[in-house]
């Protein structure tokens, strides 16, 4: 009976403590369950909360969107204009640099032109005053050649037969020639002219006939050596080669020309 009893009291302790256990379980499923319920309850809140303050985003977006859209394209006009600008002003620019370089160029070509014209007429001016002058020359010598008398005085008349081909081709008209010892009136001619390029004439011999001449006539002494004309020195010129004898023939024929 004892045995009995104690059973019948167990099973009801244990079946206490498991409806308890099966009531607090119970108990806090339902809180769980209300908890999970607010959750629920504050997540879609937030939900709520995210999707408006997502609209709003987006509508900020494609407002920030139109309004950079609009700027970008006000900037591209800006830029296009200013393209525009810059294309323009380059072409002045280039415009101009090529008037520039234009102008330059008629301009040096004009001062080239000026100083070739200037250069020419002054080459012109200098060979006209040459032309003249030795137009004058030539009619001078010519002149000279024409008016003045010389006579040539050797070792013999067939001593040097340059002599007498010289005065031919040059034009002298009046030229004669005497030896040494015919030697008559030296006073007759404007110049006398002394050959003595072979060496075979004394210098005293030439000396003496000078003394026979006036004041207003002129000795030319032809010849390698130097002849010293002593008394006589302003009235006598040297021709030391066949080179130099046509030049200081003429000049000795001009100078002869001033003593008379």
């Amino acid at each position: 009976m004892d045995v009995k009893m104690n059973t019948i009291l167990v099973a009801v302790l244990l079946t206490g403590f498991l409806c308890f256990i099966t009531t607090a379980a119970l108990a806090q499923k339902k809180e769980t369950m209300e908890e999970l319920s607010n959750r629920v309850k504050i997540l879609e809140g937030q939900k709520e909360n995210l999707e408006k303050q997502g609209e709003l985003l987006k509508e900020k977006f494609e407002i920030q969107s139109k309004e950079l859209h609009l700027i970008t394209e006000e900037i591209k006009l800006e830029q296009k204009k200013n393209n525009w600008i810059a294309y323009i002003i380059g072409l002045i620019g280039i415009g101009s640099l090529i008037s520039f370089f234009v102008f330059v160029k008629k301009y040096i070509a004009g001062k080239v032109r000026e100083k070739v014209e200037k250069l020419v007429n002054e080459l012109y001016k200098e060979k006209e005053r040459e032309l003249l002058e030795m137009a004058r020359k030539q009619n001078e010598e010519f002149q000279l050649k024409e008016t003045k008398s010389i006579l040539v005085i050797g070792k013999n008349q067939k001593d040097n037969p340059f002599i007498e081909r010289f005065f031919n081709e040059m034009g002298f008209r009046n030229v004669r020639y005497e030896t040494l010892n015919q030697v008559k009136d030296p006073d007759d001619y404007d110049l006398l002219l002394f050959d003595n390029e072979n060496l075979n004439i004394d210098h005293a011999d030439l000396l003496a006939i000078m003394a026979k001449t006036k004041p207003g006539n002129f000795c030319l002494y032809f010849g390698p050596d130097r002849f010293d004309f002593k008394d006589f020195k302003d009235r006598g010129n040297f021709a030391n080669s066949r080179v130099q004898l046509y030049g200081n023939l003429i000049n000795s024929l001009r100078y002869q020309s001033l003593l008379k």
